[in-house]
């Protein structure tokens, strides 16, 4: 089985667009990039990218690492995920969750935080939750927060596309 991905950045305020049918402006499900391994900042509709760019390596139909990757924009705060992801597969023109074995499992509520200006990478495995994927285009979500204080953040998604051949 072969492995590649194409990685994209798009971002929502969480009350606004919970997931986008195409790229806003575009009408494509997911930029390419001219080797398949670039990470692309898509310009979107939501207010808040926090200066972040996406890629993913380390695929698996298991798993995968994403790799955040920050700059261009200075923190009020500090920059952090969670536990929390989801996956989408494109499927007949739009992205559509992907059935979950499971609606027991529990997320945890660490905070890792996202270096300013740098790189970091977090582990993501989704075998007890999705099983193995198919062949397809998949895109995994990470809501991100940047907390200013105790109580005062702005959150939003990120995805970041891969697929499995």
């Amino acid at each position: 089985m072969t492995i590649t991905f194409v990685a994209l950045l798009l971002s929502a305020a969480l009350s606004g667009i919970a997931a986008y049918t195409s790229l806003p402006g575009t009408g494509l499900p997911a930029p390419e990039t001219p080797n398949g391994t670039e990470s692309t900042a898509v310009n979107s509709e939501a207010a808040f990218d926090f200066g972040l760019a996406l890629s993913v390596k380390d695929i698996t139909s298991e798993g995968l690492t994403v790799v955040f990757h920050q700059s261009g924009y200075e923190p009020k705060g500090d920059l952090i995920t969670g536990s929390w992801f989801s996956l989408e597969k494109y499927e007949n023109g739009v992205w559509q969750d992907v059935l979950r074995l499971t609606d027991s499992l529990m997320w945890t509520s660490e905070a890792y935080i996202i270096t300013p200006g740098g790189t970091t990478e977090h582990k993501e495995s989704w075998q007890a939750l999705y099983g193995s994927l198919d062949k397809g285009r998949y895109r995994i979500s990470k809501e991100i927060l940047e907390v200013k204080s105790p109580g005062n953040y702005t959150s939003s998604i990120v995805y970041a596309g891969f697929e499995i051949e």
